[in-house]
């Protein structure tokens, strides 16, 4: 779905998958500007009316879930490149089709760090909206993708 096609869908639910550009795609950039992309991050929700249902930062890469209220995603990012000072890629990008694929996105970003090998745990990563999850209702377990429960409240 192009650009123009997202924006023309008001109220889009999205997974999104920012990099940092290759050439510093072994640092860790986010990581390190944690201070400043959260600050960023804020901006773009204040200004650009996003809810982000769920986020996680990893050193070269972030995921989130948001909602728009107009559907012009690339707005957003735009504003959150300026803000963050970085040209960033967007290397995936799509809208959410379900309950279903909404509470896998929140589970691929919650256990990204996991899949990384950065922590054994979703709870363990410091850079995740997991510690201040309101999205499933208290004792919602979400199971990895081998099966384990993960309680995340």
């Amino acid at each position: 779905m192009d650009s123009s096609e997202r924006s023309a869908h008001p109220g889009l639910t999205t997974f999104l998958t920012l990099s940092v550009p290759p050439s510093v795609r072994a640092s860790r950039l986010l990581i390190e500007n944690y201070g400043l992309l959260t600050w960023a991050m804020r901006e773009v929700r204040r200004i650009g009316g996003v809810h982000a249902d769920a986020m996680v930062v990893l050193p070269d890469h972030l995921h989130a879930v948001w909602r728009l209220p107009d559907g012009d995603i690339q707005a957003r990012i735009s504003l959150l490149e300026e803000l963050f000072g970085l040209s960033a890629f967007v290397s995936d990008v799509r809208p959410l089709t379900g309950m279903l694929d909404y509470a896998e996105s929140v589970r691929r970003c919650w256990f990204d760090p996991v899949s990384h090998g950065l922590t054994p745990r979703p709870e363990d990563w410091a850079y995740s909206s997991i510690h201040g999850a309101s999205v499933f209702p208290a004792g919602f377990t979400i199971r990895t993708r081998h099966g384990q429960p993960s309680n995340l409240s």
